[in-house]
């Protein structure tokens, strides 16, 4: 009977999501009794695994192909095994036939887009982009589900947003309180598979920033009409990145002042001649978490000294004495 029959298995590669099945091709009917039996078994039931595929016989004649480990790592490319199967006819003759089978996931056990914990304070706003091991095909998109939660947070003054491209806009209302939540997001991809995601997030307890944690004080300086003056902060740890720059002070360069300052709050201040009295210097501090706030230097001014010739003392002047008038009196002469 082998050599009466010529049952085969064509060459498969099929996309699916956990298994699919290869049928039996034969020209003419098999004769009742003939039996199938897979070669090269490794597991009990008569299963064959071998990477990552799991495959055996289906009602006596047809090949089932799984996948093995949903926590497999998949490519695009799949995996492919080859089988072989011996054919028993009911004579007690026997053949062997060989095909290969190749199993191709559909995308969403391909990919496994993720994003990370998220941690936000009240009043910050965070932007995040999806995270995958594998390149993700072109034309997935993302999208957040449509649930009770995500309607609740937004009425409590939270705006959550995605972009198709998968990033995620996330921001806190300011009286948020401490608490935990998930955000549930769709990947939906090319061949019409889904992933839904879901992304943890933590409200953590505001943190003070940089302008409430430092501030910026400059000692007073005195200055005489004409020169120049330096100051510096008084502070010796502010955080790094800490610029100071110069503030509002229109009034005082109409009026003849002359400032600079370093990034790293070092001032100088020129007066004009007939300055006197005492000015405020604005000035204003950038912390490296954005946060700004106004620092002022104050700077005493006394007008230049005056030289005058005119208001010498005149007690200090040489005195001449009075000398007799020549060609004498007429008084008393013949």
């Amino acid at each position: 009977m082998a050599d009466q029959y010529a049952p085969h298995y064509v060459e498969t590669t099929q996309r699916a999501e956990t298994s699919f099945r290869v049928p039996l091709v034969s020209g003419e009917p098999l004769p009742t009794g003939t039996n199938f039996t897979l070669l090269g078994t490794n597991a009990s039931g008569g299963t064959k695994i071998e990477d990552g595929l799991i495959v055996h016989m289906w009602r006596n004649s047809e090949i089932w192909v799984q996948r093995s480990n949903y926590g497999d790592v998949w490519t695009t490319e799949g995996r492919t095994t080859s089988v072989e199967i011996l054919v028993t006819y009911p004579d007690g003759s026997s053949e062997i036939v060989e095909t290969e089978v190749t199993f191709i996931p559909e995308d969403n056990m391909i990919y496994s887009p993720t994003y990370p914990h998220i941690e936000v304070a009240a009043g910050e706003s965070l932007d995040i982009d999806v995270e995958s091991a594998q390149s993700l095909p072109e034309g997935v998109t993302f999208q957040l589900t449509n649930s009770t939660a995500i309607d609740n947070l937004i009425a409590a003054g939270w705006d959550i947003s995605i972009q198709p491209s998968g990033q995620l806009s996330i921001q806190a209302p300011d009286g948020a309180a401490a608490s935990s939540f998930k955000i549930l997001v769709v990947a939906r991809y090319p061949d019409g598979t889904s992933d839904l995601i879901e992304i943890p997030v933590t409200v953590t307890e505001p943190q003070p920033r940089d302008s409430e944690l430092y501030e910026v004080t400059y000692g007073d300086v005195a200055v005489i009409g004409g020169g120049s003056v330096t100051a510096s902060p008084a502070e010796t740890d502010l955080p790094a990145g800490t610029r100071i720059t110069l503030g509002d002070n229109t009034a005082l360069t109409a009026a003849g002042w002359t400032l600079k300052v370093t990034a790293d709050g070092e001032l100088t201040a020129t007066a004009p001649n007939d300055v006197d009295g005492t000015v405020e210097i604005a000035l204003t501090v950038t912390y490296p978490d954005g946060t700004t706030e106004p620092a002022t230097a104050k700077v005493a001014a006394t007008p230049a000294p005056q030289d005058d010739e005119d208001d010498e003392d005149k007690d200090d002047q040489p005195i001449v004495p009075n000398r007799p008038k020549t060609g004498g009196s007429s008084f008393g002469s013949s």
